[in-house]
């Protein structure tokens, strides 16, 4: 969202031969108050939104070794967690895999044809998908982190497909409705597969952490019932009542001081 706003400024389509800002189309862009706003405004925010990720890798690779610590997870556990040793940074990469969406989305006035932006999109997606298989940020894909890395990667093969039925529908508006409803029923069917997947895997992670927090808690219950029970066990053993002003015979005393 906030590349998304702060290259807004670039967005300037072409209206008979100019370009102008698409928030204001009487605002001419590239000139007077716009030149101002883009020095003052744009350009220290780009420098900003470029140092961020930067500082966070430094930051994550000169913390390493705190990495596991309770207060530093507490802390900036959002940044590196769930990803395995050595892929804490990984976070870096999707961030910087959205901004060259939006960048894509934002110069599409430069680019001029829509068949390019749509076609720079799917080798972004394609190159996405050839890192996270090669990076593995979650870990050995057959390991116990299996769930996060195939569900990334459906992720972005249905990103792919999305660009690429969408070029085919550009390409072949108007020529073939057989063509046009047979993909448009692929991207349907592909879309709400991925929405049933998810969901079944979300609830299924969900009632298995309710399930194992609700054991754990009954296990603690049993445990601490079993050590009050064996204290008052305990106690009831080393305790004899005797009535006041009692004179004991001597054996009496005699178990009264093995009572004792």
């Amino acid at each position: 969202t906030l590349v998304r706003m702060c290259l807004s400024m670039f967005k300037c389509p072409y209206v008979n031969g100019k370009s102008y800002l698409m928030a204001d189309l009487e605002e001419p862009c590239f000139e007077g108050r716009h030149v101002y706003y883009l020095f003052a405004i744009t350009l220290p925010q780009l420098i900003l939104l470029t140092i961020i990720p930067a500082a966070v890798l430094l930051f994550l690779r000169r913390n390493k070794k705190h990495l596991d610590t309770p207060r530093f997870r507490i802390r900036y556990g959002l940044l590196y967690r769930g990803y395995v040793e050595d892929r804490e940074w990984w976070e870096v990469t999707v961030a910087f895999r959205k901004v060259a969406a939006v960048v894509i989305g934002t110069f599409s006035f430069i680019l001029a044809l829509p068949e390019l932006q749509v076609s720079l999109s799917i080798f972004i997606g394609m190159i996405s998908i050839i890192v996270h298989l090669l990076g593995q940020p979650f870990g050995d894909p057959n390991g116990p982190s299996r769930i996060l890395h195939y569900m990334e990667l459906f992720s972005l093969v249905v990103i792919w497909c999305v660009n690429w039925c969408g070029l085919m529908l550009y390409v072949t508006r108007n020529k073939s409705p057989a063509l046009t409803l047979v993909i448009s029923l692929f991207l349907i069917t592909l879309v709400g597969t991925y929405i049933g997947v998810v969901s079944y895997n979300f609830c299924k992670t969900y009632v298995r952490s309710v399930l194992q927090r609700r054991k754990e808690r009954r296990s603690i219950i049993q445990m601490a019932g079993a050590t009050n029970g064996g204290e008052s066990e305990k106690g009831n053993r080393s305790v004899k009542v005797v009535p006041q002003n009692y004179v004991a015979n001597p054996n009496e005393r005699n178990e009264l001081k093995n009572w004792g």
